[in-house]
């Protein structure tokens, strides 16, 4: 898990979601959290082609940022996850997703809260 989760920091941000699931559930894992860690082994082996490329700094030298989050989506504890990723250069250089601290009431409220979120890390 530990090696995983290594991957998903510096390598394969494409995998955040899913490992934030399996970590969640690290303590009590079973046979199907086995099979899911799996799956993802499986798709880093698939996708070893894929890679981050930063472009050339002539092109496009803005920075700019992505925000998303989704409401409530969580299950068991129905707590949104939010995500964003700051792009200079055409490449992304911070990236983060992580389940809120608290309930929104409303999607506006969580998008708010992701926007919020992306701004503050991004400065």
């Amino acid at each position: 898990m530990g090696e995983l989760l290594y991957l998903m920091m510096y390598t394969h941000p494409d995998i955040v979601l899913t490992m934030i699931y399996l970590a969640q559930h690290n303590v009590l894992a079973g046979p199907q959290y086995y099979m899911a860690a799996r799956h993802v082994l499986w798709y880093l082996a698939g996708t070893k082609h894929i890679h981050i490329h930063y472009g050339d700094p002539g092109i496009n030298p803005e920075l700019y940022s992505f925000s998303d989050s989704d409401w409530a989506s969580c299950p068991e504890d129905r707590i949104s996850i939010l995500g964003y990723v700051w792009f200079p250069n055409r490449g992304p250089v911070l990236h983060s997703t992580k389940k809120q601290t608290m309930h929104a009431l409303s999607s506006m409220e969580v998008e708010y809260m992701a926007l919020t979120t992306a701004i503050q890390d991004g400065l």
